[in-house]
């Protein structure tokens, strides 16, 4: 959205699902919006919460709001009105609203309840448009029955003509008005059809139904009707009135301009839109595929022996567990396996699929799994690697993580210290926040299943789970790092608490910095050094005696877009060497295998969790330290009145951060306070310096 140049790995496009929301419209926008802006950006839903407390701007495209009741925004998203304000205005950040987030991005929201009277809601709104927003411009229009439903046909800038779904929508008045303010469409009906009325005689227009703002370094993209809606997941309701489904079949038939448009309005709004259609329609869930090293592997066999309460028949069990269903097949041919059907609803409620080895089988086929080898896994995880010893693979799931810590009963069947569990695409992955993330091709999303002593067996002292989230950074950092000769020099490195970041390769050829001599950078610069390209989200519970712990990680390992992948800095070093005088092309790094790239991090994993349970905290924290980036870095700890403070460390027995509180006016001199900071507690903007506590709403 014309974006400021440090936003240029500002990755997120985020589609805020509050209470506020209608999920009908956060999953069609969704829909939409994946559609025709994968692969260059992630989709996901955002909560209030996460807009409160997540240091979500510097990561962030576009906001995206949309919904069907005006009332519900202006008056129950008032915490967050300033902090979308800030990031357009300060941040150069966007904002698209739909229909009620249109109304929502204008500076007065005006609303019919009969084609008499009008209603203004007084909530706080976010002022992009300076002027009116009116609601429920037609006659009969009715935001909570789809039988008031209609088609109407936008009049785009350009001269074309586009249908949209309505049965709530608003204007914008007087647009010719404002000087920040350009129409991208207007309604084209008569304007005797359409309810609203001139309020005074200095209204130019009342028809004005797409706006494009500049307000600040951002910009607010303000559309009237619900063209996010989908004709094709709406035809796929199982209740309509003929009516309805003559209505779903016009926009049916002109689908395709309705995304032509939204391309070109995204575009036109600072975004970088495809040319094709991606992730169009649900994607159909593939079966989960169970490997094992070796046909005779003992916790195989243990595995088989708890399925046997579930037995439906010879080689077929079915489990059902507390949100999932699954259908256990024995043997990769099996003949009888469940097969996968498409949902257009995208609830992926049918019985999930797994397919075990019978007793002369071992691991998957690569024609079953043809873009995941299983063999290469075990041919690279160590001998002495309890982890993934029983593998599972899925080319499409829903999320590995909730697979797992959503279903005890199946998580059960699993020997202790055994599972992992690997895909290619995950629909409905979970983020921080309890956001949805949906994970482009190429990223290595896992979730490992492990258990952690309530005790140390050698201090005898309470161990503290919030260092497992520094032990599979480091572990992450480090099979990155030895995967193979010449990774040692990609710039990757540890956020606190639980993220890697990775060198921009734009800061890195607009500075002329060197790969093979490269000293550190500062994070202060006005374009950011780095940027995310992995994180880690714990899950936990007691068990026996112990913590059952669930440690799902995401990696940009491969994927051409949305943010920079391993891969990407392989090319560039590659591209390095090639200069070199005396260059080899033996010494070319190898490119990046997913299988051996898991097998990498599980074998770091495993050794680095013994060494900290076995020896204690000192000697993995020396080595967290030699990756992280914030060695004696200064920050600001805005809730603790806006002190400055220096990074020395983290605390041995919690694992807090530690922060030196400094002299006014010095970088060298202390006070002689020392502040403790919770990772669960504080939000951590690297490359402001800023700390704050999370806000919970």
């Amino acid at each position: 959205m014309e974006q400021a140049k440090h936003r240029a790995h500002t990755i997120n496009l985020l589609v805020y699902s509050g209470e506020e929301a209608s999920s009908a419209c956060v999953h069609h926008a969704v829909e939409t919006l994946k559609c025709v802006l994968e692969p260059y950006y992630a989709v996901t839903t955002v909560s209030k919460k996460a807009l409160l407390s997540e240091p979500w701007m510097t990561k962030t495209s576009a906001l995206v709001f949309v919904g069907d009741s005006d009332q519900l925004y202006t008056q129950g998203c008032g915490s967050v009105v300033s902090k979308i304000q800030d990031f357009v205005r300060q941040e150069g950040g966007g904002f698209i609203g739909m229909c009620a987030g249109g109304t929502l991005g204008a500076s007065r929201c005006e609303i019919y309840s009969d084609t008499s009277t009008m209603r203004v809601f007084r909530g706080k709104t976010l002022c992009f448009y300076p002027g009116v927003a009116r609601d429920l411009a037609f006659p009969n229009a009715e935001s909570k029955s789809h039988h008031s439903a209609k088609v109407v046909t936008l009049n785009t800038d350009n001269g074309t003509n586009v249908k949209s779904y309505y049965k709530s929508a608003c204007s914008f008045i007087s647009p010719e008005s404002y000087g920040n303010v350009e129409v991208l469409a207007r309604y084209s009906e008569v304007k005797g059809e359409m309810v609203i009325e001139a309020e005074d005689k200095n209204e130019e227009s009342r028809d004005a139904a797409v706006v494009l703002c500049k307000d600040g370094a951002g910009t607010a993209l303000l559309i009237g009707p619900q063209l996010e809606k989908v004709p094709e997941i709406l035809l796929a309701q199982k209740e309509r009135s003929a009516y309805e489904t003559c209505v779903l079949k016009e926009l049916t038939w002109d689908n395709e301009n309705r995304k032509k448009f939204l391309r070109n309005i995204f575009a036109r709004a600072g975004l970088k839109v495809n040319t094709y259609d991606c992730g169009a329609g649900a994607v159909p869930l593939t079966p989960i595929y169970l490997s094992v090293n070796e046909s005779s592997s003992p916790k195989l066999k243990q595995l088989k022996a708890r399925l046997n309460s579930y037995f439906v028949s010879p080689n077929h069990y079915n489990l059902k567990s507390s949100v999932d269903e699954f259908e256990i097949y024995e043997g990769f041919g099996n003949s009888e396996m469940r097969r996968y059907t498409s949902t257009l609803n995208r609830t992926y409620s049918e019985p999930k699929v797994v397919v075990l080895p019978n007793d002369n089988e071992s691991c998957a086929p690569f024609a079953n799994t043809p873009l995941f080898d299983a063999a290469k896994f075990f041919e690279n995880k160590w001998s002495n690697t309890e982890y993934g010893s029983i593998l599972l693979y899925g080319e499409v799931v829903t999320s590995t993580s909730a697979i797992l810590d959503s279903n005890e009963s199946f998580l059960s069947l699993f020997p202790q210290n055994s599972v992992v569990f690997m895909s290619t695409n995950q629909v409905k992955g979970k983020g921080r926040g309890g956001n949805v993330w949906v994970g482009p091709v190429g990223t290595l999303a896992t979730t490992i299943s492990t258990t952690f002593p309530l005790v140390s067996p050698v201090t005898g002292k309470p161990f503290s789970i919030a260092f497992i989230q520094y032990l599979s950074s480091l572990a992450l950092c480090k099979a990155i790092k030895t995967y193979a000769s010449g990774y040692e020099n990609i710039p990757v490195k540890i956020k606190w608490p639980n993220d890697l970041y990775i060198m921009d390769p734009q800061y890195y050829f607009n500075n002329k910095l060197g790969i093979f001599d490269m000293k550190p950078v500062p994070l202060t610069d006005m374009e950011p050094s780095y940027v995310k390209c992995a994180g880690t989200m714990i899950n936990s519970r007691p068990l026996d005696g112990a913590y059952s712990i669930l440690v799902g990680t995401g990696l940009n390992a491969t994927n051409l877009a949305p943010s920079v992948s391993i891969q990407l800095w392989v090319d560039i070093i590659n591209d390095e060497l090639r200069k070199k005088k005396n260059f080899n092309g033996k010494d070319l790094l190898a490119a990046v295998e997913h299988e051996k790239l898991l097998a990498m991090y599980v074998n770091h994993l495993n050794a680095i969790m013994d060494s900290f349970i076995n020896e204690g905290p000192k000697g993995v924290l020396n080595e967290y330290y030699q990756h992280w980036l914030h060695s004696s870095q200064i920050i600001t700890l805005t809730e603790r009145n806006s002190v400055r403070a220096k990074i020395v460390g983290i605390t041995e027995d919690y694992g807090y951060l530690i922060a030196k509180e400094l002299m006014i006016g010095s970088d060298d001199f202390f006070t002689g306070t020392v502040h403790h900071l919770r990772p669960d507690g504080n939000t951590f903007d690297i490359f402001k310096g800023l700390i704050s506590k999370k806000v919970y709403s």
